[in-house]
């Protein structure tokens, strides 16, 4: 891989890891359903004019949309709401690797290696400890939420295996537009019609907390990250690429200490360095190949 290429995937990495920061911060003006509405109708709706629908069928794409998107990000952003560290999130939503293996057994009838089922071996009896830690000084909620969002994004895994997309911005684009129309009636339900006229009004009044949150989201998480990671797909294969995500918790977890303060249990940073240990065995046999 050129040493561009190495640099745009760190760069995707960092968008990735700190966009779990910027949510947080977010998360102090709105709902989390709010925020998940409003990242996804601006990735969304105004591209899906100028960018034409990808040509797979109705029924993957908003499945696509439903888990890569709605479900994933509405149970993170409740988890982030409801008390989980910021940087802890982002490392326990790369339990999506653990997930998709399991998925792809079962729904797939694929075969695991040894290095998978060591790894995720690893990483579940870290996942055990950080729930420890965890409940130590907060709810467990939080943490199933998490859990939850990873299984999400496992889900939407298999789903692009089958998609075959032409176009993998498009399919970013398409996704996010759906994924409001599921989000924006229920954030209508929870939250309320007065919650939708204060964010405006807190976007009209320049807040920096809204602004900034969901201007990151759209820009930097979904439409930079993603067309940067589609790139890198276009060039490289999978095996090569998918090992820098390992990079998304160390700028998650680096970030919120930095600009959050967050500090974490010492029994909650033993699981996470098993987690992180548990997702570098199962890139040993990838490494290899």
């Amino acid at each position: 891989m050129p040493l561009r290429h190495i640099a745009l995937a760190i760069i995707v990495m960092a968008l990735w890891g700190t966009n779990f920061v910027a949510a947080r911060i977010g998360l102090d003006v709105v709902a989390p359903t709010l925020l998940a509405s409003l990242r996804f109708l601006l990735a969304g709706l105004p591209l899906m004019m100028l960018l034409p629908r990808p040509r797979v069928h109705w029924a993957l794409l908003t499945a696509y949309a439903f888990t890569a998107f709605a479900l994933q990000f509405t149970l993170v952003f409740g988890a982030l709401y409801f008390g989980m560290p910021a940087g802890l999130a982002s490392l326990v939503m790369q339990c999506q690797v653990f997930f998709t293996t399991f998925l792809a057994v079962i729904f797939l009838a694929e075969r695991p290696n040894l290095y998978q089922v060591l790894g995720a071996t690893v990483g579940g009896v870290g996942i055990a400890v950080v729930g420890l830690g965890m409940q130590q000084h907060a709810p467990l909620l939080p943490l199933l939420l998490t859990l939850g969002a990873a299984l999400s994004w496992s889900a939407s895994n298999l789903i692009v295996r089958r998609l075959e997309a032409p176009d993998p911005i498009a399919l970013v684009v398409w996704g996010s537009g759906i994924a409001s129309l599921f989000l924006v009636p229920l954030s209508l339900w929870l939250d309320g019609v007065a919650a939708w006229r204060d964010a405006l009004e807190h976007l009209a009044a320049g807040e920096i907390k809204l602004w900034g949150a969901v201007l990151y989201n759209v820009i930097c998480a979904s439409l930079l990250g993603y067309g940067g990671w589609s790139a890198l797909l276009r060039r490289h294969p999978a095996s090569v690429v998918a090992p820098f995500t390992l990079l998304v918790p160390i700028f998650g977890l680096s970030s919120a200490a930095l600009l959050l303060g967050e500090t974490v249990a010492h029994l909650t940073w033993a699981g996470a360095a098993l987690v992180f240990v548990g997702l570098m065995v199962t890139q040993i046999r990838r490494a290899q190949d």
